[in-house]
Order: structure tokens, then C-alpha cells, then sequence
């Protein structure tokens, strides 16, 4: 890959360049291209104005990483709660068909129970 950055980029983070585009593009006769060693590194942040438009850039950075680690967290929360509420609702509707059971259980015995209690054929003897 040949560096295509702008010069001044280049110039602002010269190891990053040296390190990660030095390399020959893959592909024809390119048998075993160097592996690209992860490695983290502080930059070195030029002095004047440049150097304090990256510094607010990096902070505006960080707040926004901070800002979607909170939505992030929120949105787990909104998660959790949907998933109680799916739960509950689905031990609502199982205790309904319970009940529906058992209602109609009672009447079937109220109705079995009414049948006994009724009177039938009374014959009145006569002098």
C-alpha cells in the first residue's frame, strides 16, 4: 500500500506512517507480507493551534464515547424491562386461562350440586 495520506498528516504522525505504510500492496509477488503488529502509541500532539484543535478533538471524542456508553447502558435497561414485561405478561395470560379453569370447574359442581338438592316426584299420600 503506498502512503496517500496528506504531507501533513505524515508529518504530524511520522512512527504511525513508518510503521503501517511502508509495506508493498498484497497481491502479485508479494509471497509473505510483513503482519501488521498492533501496537498502541501515544502520539506525539504537535504544538500551537494544530495541536489544540486535535486536543478538543480528542475530547470531543472521549464525550461521545462517554455519551454512547450511557445510551448504551440505558438502552440495556430499556431491554431488561421490555423482557420483565413480556415475562409478566405471559404469567398474566397463563393465570387467565387458570382461572377460566377453575370457573368453569365451579359452575359445573354448583350445577352438580343444585341437581342433587332438587325435589323430584314428590308423591303425597292420601287418606
Amino acid at each position: 500500500m503506498t502512503d496517500q495520506s496528506h504531507p501533513s498528516i505524515t508529518a504530524m504522525f511520522p512512527s504511525y506512517h513508518q510503521n503501517y505504510f511502508n509495506y508493498p500492496a498484497s497481491g502479485a509477488g508479494v509471497q509473505n507480507p510483513p503482519q501488521r503488529v498492533v501496537r498502541r502509541r501515544t502520539a506525539q500532539i504537535p504544538q500551537g493551534i494544530q495541536g489544540q484543535e486535535i486536543k478538543a478533538m480528542m475530547s470531543d471524542i472521549n464525550e461521545v464515547r462517554t455519551m454512547i456508553g450511557g445510551f448504551t447502558n440505558q438502552l440495556q435497561g430499556v431491554l431488561d424491562t421490555v423482557k420483565k414485561v413480556e415475562q409478566s405478561q405471559e404469567r398474566l395470560e397463563q393465570n387467565q386461562e387458570t382461572f377460566k379453569q377453575m370457573q368453569e370447574k365451579m359452575k359445573q359442581g354448583l350445577t352438580e350440586l343444585t341437581e342433587s338438592f332438587e325435589i323430584h316426584d314428590v308423591e303425597v299420600a292420601q287418606d
